[in-house]
């Protein structure tokens, strides 16, 4: 009977989901090329 317990799926990630919809958010958010040009500035 112990490998009936395999097929069960548990608890969903709530947290997960919910920060991964905020970082995704955040990446929206940035300008690329505000970042490429402060990216290229570090190297000069």
């Amino acid at each position: 009977m112990r490998y009936l317990y395999r097929f069960e799926a548990g608890t969903p990630n709530i947290a997960g989901v919910l920060a991964f919809n905020t970082v995704i958010d955040w990446i929206k958010a940035i300008n690329w090329q505000q970042a490429e040009n402060y990216a290229i500035a570090l190297t000069d």
